[in-house]
């Protein structure tokens, strides 16, 4: 019996702040690597269940009903620093391959909680949206998503710092295949400067997906509707956004008949979200 080939890789480490990470990269499959991030020394795992926010406008019904992630780019971000947004006039002056990288990607923003109340009174417009329950074993394993990632959260807000680089500086260094090394380059830099924000935001507990070219699925990646596992009202949904409110009941009722459906308002008496379940 043949015993298993073991593959050549590199292993790439570098530490900002709370935060320690680990890439490692193929040296015999273009764009395949293995990526862990460590806080405060503990593992940061793939998340089972995402959740994901949602307003009450004609867009985000619309994904529910056709069942689809959208990928913006992060220049339409809240976070105007996000993603080097800031950057954006300087960074597309290096060059068209850059610019039409900035024009191409795409990212999808999830969270791995669902019970913060900042949350629903930003991302669902002061709880007059939904939030969607996904299983996610199979949520995203779509070839055309380069990057899944938890995102850091640092003080020290700024694109790169001494230990990446000097990592960055020594991969370019390697004597390896030129497209296998061009490749684990982007990646890393991605994985470093599009996969962090800073300090204040860390309440999101945002986990996050990147597609590298996302026209090549017109950034509507589809998902399974077995995916669904449970969706939540805010409480000023039926009485702000009642047009809204009666099209997702539908929706809900017609595509999703077994998905559990709560209302979520806040509690009366302490400073903690109530999830009633409706029929």
């Amino acid at each position: 019996m043949d015993e298993k080939r073991k593959e050549l890789s590199v292993l790439l480490q570098w530490e900002i702040e709370n935060y320690h990470y680990t890439h490692s990269f193929s040296l015999e499959r273009i764009g395949m690597y293995f990526s862990k991030i460590f806080y405060k020394n503990e593992l940061l795992v793939t998340p089972k269940m995402l959740y994901k926010f949602y307003d009450s406008s004609n867009w985000s019904l619309d994904s529910l009903l056709h069942n689809y992630l959208y990928f913006a780019n992060p220049r339409n971000f809240n976070d105007p620093f996000d993603c080097l947004s800031n950057r954006e006039a300087q960074i597309k002056r290096l060059g068209e391959g850059v610019s039409k990288h900035r024009d191409e990607i795409g990212i999808c923003c999830f969270s791995t909680i669902c019970d913060n109340p900042l949350m629903w009174g930003h991302y669902t417009r002061s709880y007059t949206g939904f939030a969607v329950k996904f299983n996610n074993e199979l949520l995203l394993k779509s070839e055309h998503l380069a990057i899944r990632s938890h995102v850091s959260y640092l003080r020290d807000y700024e694109p790169s710092n001494p230990k990446f680089n000097k990592v960055r500086n020594q991969f370019r260094d390697l004597d390896i295949d030129s497209e296998i090394k061009e490749n684990s380059l982007h990646l890393i830099i991605m994985l470093h400067e599009y996969c962090w924000k800073y300090f204040d935001w860390k309440y999101e507990k945002e986990y996050r997906a990147i597609a590298i070219n996302s026209s090549d699925f017109d950034r509507k990646l589809t998902f399974n509707t077995e995916e669904v596992m449970e969706v939540y009202i805010g409480h000023r949904m039926i009485s702000h956004e009642p047009a809204a409110y009666n099209l997702l009941r539908h929706i809900l009722k017609t595509k999703y008949p077994n998905v559990k459906v709560f209302e979520v308002k806040p509690h009366p008496l302490i400073v903690q979200l109530d999830f009633q379940e409706l029929q």
